[in-house]
This record gives C-alpha cells, structure tokens and sequence, in this order.
C-alpha cells in the first residue's frame, strides 16, 4: 500500500508510525462485523468478497490491513 506523499514513514522498534507536519501518529483498529442474532449466513464466497472490498478501501485510504478473518456468522 502507498503511503501518502505528504506523510513520511517512520519506522521505530517493528512499528510503522506516519508523521505529518506536526504530528508522528500509529493507530490501529480492530473492528468486526456481526450477523444478525449469529445467524451463519456468510459463505467462504462472500468472505473473500468482503476482504477484496475491505482491502480496496485501505488501500484508497492510504492504510494497511494487518490481519483479515471471518466464520460464518462474523468477519
């Protein structure tokens, strides 16, 4: 994934910072999405399909996916 030209990338200790003008900044973000009542309504089909879209949008975002998995009721 390209960073940003306005943002240099920082490497300390095997983690990624950006900093911008006046800032130097590391967030990360874990988050999950849930069926409704647990319901095991996701195939391995649409799994994939969601990576390819989470994916594209990181990568619009000038951001970099860590680590991607899903079951049948999340992802």
């Amino acid at each position: 994934v390209t960073i940003m030209s306005d943002y240099n990338s920082v490497v300390m200790a095997k983690q990624e910072y950006r900093s911008g003008a006046h800032c130097i900044c590391s967030i990360q973000l874990h988050s999950y999405f849930v069926c409704k009542y647990r319901r095991k309504a996701l195939t391995p089909e649409m799994i994939s399909r969601v990576r390819e879209v989470i994916e594209y949008i990181c990568q619009k975002r000038s951001c970099i996916l860590l680590e991607f998995g899903g079951e049948a009721d999340h992802v």
